[in-house]
């Protein structure tokens, strides 16, 4: 284990050598490394999958925690190299726009500043091998000594310029509170779009510049790519700014996600067509999804994006949880000439990487996929991207529609110019129609 100052040396180089790009790329090949962003979420060994960062004890949760609070993340990755190869990791200090701060390691961390990922255990009787590495954190190696956005680098055998994956999360300093409400839009979106208005409250909390110093993100569902970082604020009063309003804060309502279960190979469930068992391994296909642009609202519980490791008479899910193919199929009479067709959600990890990229089958006459996949609850939604454009866009194969049901994360950055980093002061979550 190299020493703290040898550590902080090689990240600080290593965050030198890479080329910040504005898009994820996931998952990327040994040989991309020297071009990715130091701190977006990223997988960068095509053997690690089914990487998940969640609150201790509750899955699926957004991964934040209270700074000095004492509450932990759960971080969880498989490793199908077939060796039981050695990780560990440390963090790096962000700013809203994810670039590393200008702080020095030890401005932002207690402890040594890097540790181990201990926690290996082997899959338990699974077609498909693998190890699954566990850790809980902070940990006496590496805590968090102020809030802001976090990048977790985890690195293969102690060695920093080996990244293999990064994950984000976010420590707060709740300093304010925030109410928000969440209505249907006036005007063209009035159908398909949710309007969101919002104020925070900050009695005795002092902000010299409410205007240039406070940035509010929202990101819908877990998904990065919704992002919106709202500056301006409507309106300013004594002890508290208002947000919003006139239609001037509007997100598109999607669609509630397309949804399959695979925790049991024994029986085709909701959605599925078939189980092949293809020796070694377990198929499975879904049924065909048919574009839903133009179908009327329909409600029914879902995670919203997100997916759920799971099987059936499973003594720890995360180890017995097998590895199986999914075929996706969307009938399509003929191939989009002008754009691409991606799989779409955290299955994908919100991406457009090629891995999820649909393929034009001209003898079936439709756009299929085929994933290696965890037992367990999958969300997905088809996304489609024109060409030449970065953008996905769900809501042209799913439709959009205000009755949706989607969850609204909002963060409060505070940037006095005093300090050299930006304070996250607020960390709130609102669901709109709840169900």
């Amino acid at each position: 284990m190299v020493n703290r100052i040898s550590l902080y040396l090689m990240i600080k180089g290593f965050i030198a050598f890479v080329i910040p790009l504005t898009t994820v790329l996931y998952p990327c090949s040994a040989q991309d490394k020297t071009f990715f962003h130091p701190c977006k979420n990223l997988v960068l060994d095509e053997k690690i999958k089914t990487v998940l960062l969640f609150k201790e004890n509750t899955a699926m949760t957004f991964p934040f925690i209270n700074l000095n609070s004492g509450e932990k993340l759960e971080l969880h990755f498989d490793d199908l190299s077939g060796q039981q190869r050695s990780f560990s990791y440390t963090l790096i200090h962000c700013d809203t726009q994810w670039e590393p701060s200008p702080l020095e390691p030890q401005e932002y961390l207690d402890g040594y500043g890097s540790g181990r990922i201990e926690k290996v255990t082997a899959s338990f009787n699974t077609t498909y091998d693998y190890f699954h590495h566990s850790l809980l954190f902070p940990s006496e190696e590496a805590r968090p000594k102020i809030s802001g956005n976090y990048a977790f680098i985890v690195y293969q055998d102690s060695d920093p310029e080996n990244v293999v994956l990064i994950r984000q999360f976010y420590v707060a300093e709740p300093m304010v509170t925030l109410e928000a409400k969440i209505r249907q839009p006036g005007g063209d979106q009035y159908y398909t779009g949710q309007e969101i208005e919002w104020r925070i409250l900050c009695p005795g909390y002092s902000i010299a510049d409410p205007a240039g110093d406070i940035t509010v993100l929202i990101r819908q569902n877990g998904n990065p790519q919704s992002d919106r970082r709202i500056t301006k604020p409507r309106f300013i009063g004594p002890e508290s700014l208002e947000y919003g309003g006139n239609n001037s804060i509007v997100f598109e309502g999607g669609n509630e996600f397309r949804y399959f279960d695979i925790k049991s190979m024994k029986y085709a469930a909701e959605h599925i067509d078939r189980i092949d068992f293809q020796n070694p391994y377990y198929h499975v296909f879904l049924k065909p999804d048919e574009p839903r642009t133009y179908d009327p609202y329909f409600t029914q519980q879902e995670l919203n994006g997100e997916y759920y490791v799971e099987t059936e008479n499973s003594q720890d899910r995360h180890i017995d949880a097998d590895y199986v193919y999914v075929h996706f199929q969307m009938p399509a009479q003929l191939p989009y000439s002008d754009a691409d067709i991606f799989l779409y959600g955290s299955l994908s990890d919100w991406s457009s990487a090629d891995a999820f990229r649909m393929s034009y089958n001209a003898d079936l006459h439709c756009y299929e996929n085929i994933l290696l996949l965890k037992q367990g609850f999958y969300n997905y939604l088809y996304a489609y991207r024109q060409n030449g454009s970065p953008v996905l866009d769900a809501g042209y194969l799913e439709g959009n529609h205000y009755e949706t049901e989607n969850e609204y994360t909002f963060l409060v950055y505070h940037s006095d110019p005093a300090w050299d980093y930006d304070r996250l002061i607020a960390v709130q979550q609102l669901h709109s129609n709840s169900k």
